[in-house]
């Protein structure tokens, strides 16, 4: 039970962001004209497929590596030292999403401004040390917080600034939450560890087939919107992306059950009756929810 209510937590928090964030994409929808829309939609594609460079795939995994080695590790000086190595990566990533998106011909002012969104994608290590914690209830909080605080300043931005700040739109809601949630972290001084450094790159070049395979399906996942762009129409691409904010309201609820579980997962990996559980569990939820929100979406 005491598992459900976090995971609960979790997911509530997760399903009001993406709903929050695709209500207001179609406010921006409103006020954009459609081929600007296409077009920011498809160097968004782009940003997001460069996005695997923030090392989102690995953050259960990061999790999961201080949990079987919480006898000798800081918890605080661990985590801000995965921050600094996803930061690390995420720089790199920046630039080969600068260059795709030259060669892809887009607005190069645009790609470099969305493109930041890979570097502020990193914090997300840090809504993880949270869940880590068991401290889920903070993270529901932070979480609700800087969501509606982006949704204000998304509004502000849409409703009184000219289209030239449009790009930033992209940009809000993960600099807000970088900036709350980095904020609330260091409130009391991380430093980084050369050691955990060394540990956490080890573990990234382990994982690297983990990497890629998540990088193909979030590839697969975009890069339709990109042959949309040079194949057919902006106005394809916009009427695309409006499609599928609509279906991510729906389907990500099934999936936000994972973040909660994968630490129990991990400190029950030796009670074996506890462990098949908790996989029952999460089974049933994710599919129980997958199926459910699956026919309210369609």
């Amino acid at each position: 039970m005491k598992i459900l209510k976090g995971a609960v937590l979790i997911s509530l928090e997760r399903y009001f962001s993406v709903f929050i964030i695709s209500i207001s994409f179609f406010i921006l929808a409103k006020y954009v004209p459609v081929d600007k829309l296409g077009e920011y939609s498809a160097i968004e594609a782009v940003v997001m497929i460069c996005v695997i460079f923030s090392l989102l795939s690995l953050d259960t995994v990061f999790q999961d590596y201080y949990l079987k080695n919480s006898d000798r590790i800081s918890i605080g000086d661990y985590y801000f030292s995965c921050l600094i190595v996803k930061v690390i990566s995420s720089v790199f990533g920046y630039v080969i999403s600068i260059i795709a998106i030259s060669l892809l011909d887009f607005n190069l002012y645009v790609g470099a401004v969305i493109s930041t969104l890979i570097l502020f994608k990193t914090i997300t290590i840090l809504t993880i040390y949270n869940i880590t914690v068991k401290k889920e209830k903070k993270y529901f909080l932070i979480g609700v917080f800087s969501t509606s605080i982006s949704f204000i300043m998304k509004l502000m931005l849409v409703l009184f600034l000219d289209e030239s700040n449009i790009p930033y739109f992209y940009i809000i809601d993960m600099f807000v939450l970088f900036t709350v949630a980095g904020g609330v972290f260091l409130v009391e001084f991380r430093s980084v560890r050369a050691k955990y450094l060394l540990e956490i790159f080890g573990l990234v070049k382990l994982r690297i087939y983990f990497i890629l395979s998540s990088f193909s399906i979030v590839a697969f996942g975009k890069v339709d919107q990109i042959l949309l762009a040079k194949m057919m129409t902006l106005e394809n691409v916009a009427n695309y992306a409006l499609a599928m904010k609509v279906v991510g309201i729906f389907v990500l609820m099934s999936s936000a059950f994972n973040l909660s579980f994968s630490r129990e997962l991990s400190i029950s990996r030796n009670d074996n009756e506890r462990y098949i559980n908790i996989i029952r569990n999460l089974m049933f939820f994710t599919v129980f929810l997958g199926v459910l929100f699956s026919v309210l979406n369609f």
